[in-house]
């Protein structure tokens, strides 16, 4: 009797202990659920990510919130990093929110192969970034071979300041930033980017988006880049290597312009007003001097310029004051920027007051240096000094025509007339010299 006792008693126990195996692996199943499925969110967590990236080499780094779902995502709030290059440039990053889709458990097992990527040199990582932007690519393939189940990374409510001397170089506002496989092929990877606002040195684009294709030869194809650029339109398109550091090839495609408003924020001498439409291209050049080799066709029309530094010279020169407001139906200048920062130009323009072609160059840092060929129309003649239009040659509409050198720089622009406009100009003053001598002493005669 007692023996069957103490072994319903052991039956009993082993019932218990076995309840308690099962709820407590149901329990650790409930768990892992809860934590796998539903977000995760502790000021740890925070912590951690922050001193992380200020260990990978940031002067400052803050976030305010990290979210995990670990078998979907992990999100970031509010992330800041600042970094000061050297005594004069900092920049400062900064994201509303960020959103990595990825099985951290299987990240977890990667953990250190991708800090390796990070602290690949032991130095900081931002410098390094600054100093070789091609490793921002290379990191990139990098970190996706690594998370190769990541499905897809956004980035949102970015914002970036970049400063030289308190000079703000760069401003960035509203961006977001998506990252995915590339349909095609998956080992590329596809960017989408939009932007409400960038200032890039004064220039401001607005409502910004464009594609972008990374490979992992380094190579990068941007790709339907639209933009709004002083209330025109901008649209675009590049290739370059960034493993090279270069440009293969690009273009960028301006129209309906406010060019009265681009001139008042970049000179502010003078008034200019119309409607540009501009053509730049270029390519295969060094990504530091995507500048060189670049070959631009604009397209102003109509167009009117008053109180130019130019033409406040060219009216002196020619005497006449009414050139200090000139409207042109049309003008076409196409420019070729070689190798050293020269800038070869050709200018045609047309109006009812005058008409002209010049040819020429400038240079970044000022000097400029122009032939001009131009013809006054019939009505403007009427408007100038009788010594003036008898000193130009006449145009077969019944204009005058005039050539002279325009040399100096845009601030301070000067004139130098053709020489046998000149020889013209001093043969009519000593003819009019003369006829006022003989008129004069015609009276004098008639008065004895």
């Amino acid at each position: 009797m007692q023996d069957n006792k103490g072994s319903s008693r052991r039956i009993a126990l082993g019932v218990s202990i076995a309840e308690a195996v099962v709820s407590l692996f149901l329990l650790s199943v409930l768990v892992i659920i809860v934590i796998g499925f539903f977000p995760v969110s502790h000021r740890l967590l925070a912590d951690k990510t922050a001193q992380l990236v200020s260990d990978a080499g940031a002067d400052h780094c803050s976030v305010g919130r990290v979210k995990v779902v670990a078998w979907r995502s992990i999100a970031f709030e509010d992330f800041e990093v600042v970094e000061h290059v050297d005594s004069t440039l900092s920049y400062r990053f900064h994201v509303a929110f960020a959103q990595i889709d990825i099985n951290l458990f299987r990240l977890l097992l990667k953990r250190n192969k991708l800090q390796r990527i990070f602290f690949s040199r032991g130095t900081d990582l931002f410098r390094e970034l600054y100093d070789e932007p091609a490793l921002i690519t290379k990191k990139i393939f990098l970190i996706k071979k690594e998370m190769a189940d990541a499905t897809q990374s956004t980035f949102s409510g970015i914002r970036v300041w970049v400063k030289l001397r308190d000079r703000q170089l760069v401003r960035c506002i509203n961006g977001e930033v998506t990252f995915r496989e590339s349909s095609e092929d998956p080992d590329n990877i596809d960017v989408e980017l939009a932007v409400a606002r960038m200032n890039v040195v004064g220039d401001g684009l607005e409502d910004i988006s464009c594609n972008v294709l990374l490979k992992p030869s380094g190579d990068l194809y941007l790709d339907k880049f639209f933009a709004r650029y002083f209330e025109g339109r901008l649209r675009g398109e590049a290739r370059m290597n960034t493993a090279q550091n270069r440009v293969d090839s690009y273009s960028l495609i301006f129209d309906k312009v406010d060019l009265g408003y681009w001139y008042a924020v970049h000179v502010g001498t003078g008034k200019v007003s119309g409607r540009a439409a501009l053509h730049i291209e270029g390519g295969d050049i060094p990504l530091d001097r995507i500048t060189s080799r670049v070959s631009l066709n604009v397209i102003l029309a109509p167009c009117i310029v008053e109180d130019l530094p130019v033409q406040q010279s060219l009216a002196t020169s020619l005497f006449i004051p009414s050139l200090s407001s000139i409207e042109f139906s049309k003008v076409s200048i196409d420019a070729l920027m070689d190798t050293t920062d020269t800038i070869h130009i050709t200018t045609r323009a047309t109006g009812d007051q005058v008409d002209f072609d010049a040819s020429g160059w400038i240079t970044n840092n000022g000097p400029v240096q122009q032939q001009i060929n131009g013809t006054f129309s019939e009505q403007m003649v009427e408007q100038l000094p009788p010594i003036v239009a008898r000193t130009l040659m006449p145009s077969k509409d019944g204009g005058r025509m005039f050539t002279c050198r325009l040399f100096g720089t845009f601030s301070d622009p000067r004139f130098e007339l053709d020489k046998e406009i000149l020889r013209r100009a001093v043969g009519s003053m000593f003819e009019e010299a003369s006829r006022e001598l003989i008129e004069q002493h015609r009276r004098q005669n008639n008065g004895r």
